[in-house]
């Protein structure tokens, strides 16, 4: 990274302005840098930044936010070509800690290592805790309008959706609407002998619930090998901690979705409920884990992008 109005250098390779406004006074070859204007924060972002540094770990959450909920083009184009050459990424600020560089630089280099599983499950798990109740529950309701607007959903005569416990998207609330809707609604059930996850229907959640092993979770009464029941799920609503946009998950560590999706077959749409800040660039992908094929946060439902390799 440099400033744009430090002279080039045959080191720095291919060089990539990040700014959203052309820097003044200078001369297009004078820059000698593609110009990716559409990687820089938005104007709103930028006005409330103002380049307080003390408003700076915010403005990288937000503005991170920003990079991972937009279309991806030009930040996969930038991923491609840190992959295979030296990148300088040029910007106009005079603060050189404290821009919008620093954090595209971040958030490129995840894309090629991402961090491990238990680094994200931690980092994850501390911010959602950090929420406010009220925040949550904001959120929350934000996440169950997108789900409930799209048309798997809409077509959906059966939902297999899991029970929320802390702060995960609350989903109570979208168990009820379905029940309301005359859909019939699914709940996963812990089998500690197999540990696999069975799944029960629920029809009322006052009688048909009851805590669970781990974090006293509501399940099902009653629940059946999914293989048994996966006929009647037209959709599966997947929790996790961390999602990236091409369909990655990071759970919790015990790998019960990574066995129940396969028993569900190809033909049921898997949903990830999430909060925005949850995005990352890149979850690390095991051999044995399963993607979704889509995200539905607080920004709405979130098509997956075309694969970085």
């Amino acid at each position: 990274m440099k400033r744009v109005y430090d002279p080039p250098s045959p080191a720095d390779g291919q060089r990539v302005l990040v700014d959203r406004v052309w820097p003044r006074g200078l001369s297009r070859e004078r820059v000698d840098a593609l110009w990716l204007q559409d990687l820089a924060p938005s104007a709103d972002l930028r006005r409330w930044f103002g380049h307080d540094p003390a408003r700076f770990p915010e403005f990288e959450a937000r503005y991170r936010e920003e990079l991972l909920l937009g279309d991806g083009l030009s930040l996969l184009r930038l991923a491609r070509m840190a992959a295979t050459g030296d990148v300088t990424l040029v910007y106009g600020a005079r603060d050189t800690r404290h821009n919008q560089a620093q954090v595209l630089a971040r958030v490129v280099e995840e894309f090629l290592a991402p961090p491990p599983k238990a680094e994200l499950r931690h980092r994850f798990q501390a911010w959602r805790d950090g929420l406010a109740g009220d925040e949550v529950r904001r959120r929350s309701q934000a996440v169950r309008a997108a789900v409930v607007a799209t048309e798997a959903y809409h077509d959906a005569g059966g939902v297999l959706l899991y029970l929320s416990v802390g702060h995960e998207v609350e989903t109570l609330t979208l168990m009820r609407g379905a029940l309301s809707a005359g859909k019939r609604v699914f709940a996963p059930r812990v089998d500690r002998a197999s540990r696999r996850l069975q799944i029960g229907e629920v029809r009322d959640p006052e009688t048909d619930l009851v805590p669970g092993p781990f974090q006293a979770i509501p399940e099902p009464r009653v629940a059946q090998p999914a293989p048994e029941v996966a006929a009647l799920v037209d959709l599966v609503l997947v929790p996790g901690l961390a999602f990236d946009r091409f369909g990655n998950r990071v759970g919790y560590g015990a790998g019960y979705y990574d066995r129940l999706l396969p028993e569900l077959g190809p033909r049921v749409p898997r949903v990830a409920l999430l909060f925005a800040g949850q995005l990352v660039p890149r979850c690390p992908p095991g051999p044995s884990d399963q993607t979704v094929s889509a995200l539905a946060c607080e920004e709405g439902l979130l098509p997956l992008w075309s694969p970085l390799d």
